[in-house]
This record gives structure tokens, C-alpha cells and sequence, in this order.
């Protein structure tokens, strides 16, 4: 676990488990389009890394490419933090509009099979 989130794990209200998925999103107002990989999920947030800097308080839109789905999972969220990494990409913490425990149920469910609890 990396150092920010050993940092923060107290504050967290929901567990986050680490995927690496694909997902497209969109930045509405900036009309900034871009592809990322998430680094983990909770019900409440995303990790994500991406080329793209997006800054704090950027609102966003996502569709995550989710296995056994036809469908990419759609969500919404505003940017909390950016961190630039060293291979000139940017790690972005994201925080969800919405409480999805459904959608992250079908995340979980597709990557660790129904048993993931």
C-alpha cells in the first residue's frame, strides 16, 4: 500500500480494493477528453493514473470499462487531488458524486467472482 493512503486510512468511510481497469472520461467544462487506468475503487472514490492533469475541484465524467459487462459502468465525480508521478503521468484521487455500491458490487463481482466478501 502506497504512502498517501496509509496516510489517510482512518478517514475513509468505505474500503477501497485495487483494480486496474480501463476508463474513458470527460472533463465538461474544459471539453478535456482522455483515457486513464484506475488504481483502486470504493463505493465513494477512485485512483486513478492518466496523462492528463487534471486539477482539484475539476468535475468529471467515466465510463469504466468493466469485464462481463457489456456496458461501461457510467459515473460522475469531482477531482480531490493530482500527484504527478515520475514516468509524466498523474495519479488523481477522485471523489464520486454518488454512492455506488451497486456499481462497485459489478466491478468486484467481474474481477474477483462472486465470492469476493
Amino acid at each position: 500500500m502506497d504512502e498517501y493512503f496509509e496516510n489517510e486510512k482512518d478517514r475513509r468511510d468505505f474500503a477501497r480494493f485495487s483494480v486496474d481497469l480501463h476508463l474513458q472520461f470527460l472533463d465538461p467544462v474544459n471539453n478535456i477528453k482522455g483515457e486513464a487506468q484506475t488504481k483502486d475503487i470504493s463505493a465513494k472514490g477512485i485512483g486513478i493514473f492518466t496523462k492528463e492533469n487534471l486539477p482539484p475541484q475539476t468535475d468529471i465524467e467515466m465510463w469504466i470499462t468493466v469485464p462481463k459487462r457489456e456496458e461501461p459502468l457510467y459515473v460522475k465525480g469531482k477531482v480531490v487531488w493530482t500527484q504527478a508521478t515520475e514516468d509524466n503521468k498523474y495519479r488523481i484521487g477522485i471523489n464520486l458524486d454518488h454512492i455506488d455500491l451497486v456499481g462497485v458490487s459489478h466491478i468486484l463481482k467481474s474481477i474477483y467472482g462472486q465470492d469476493w466478501l
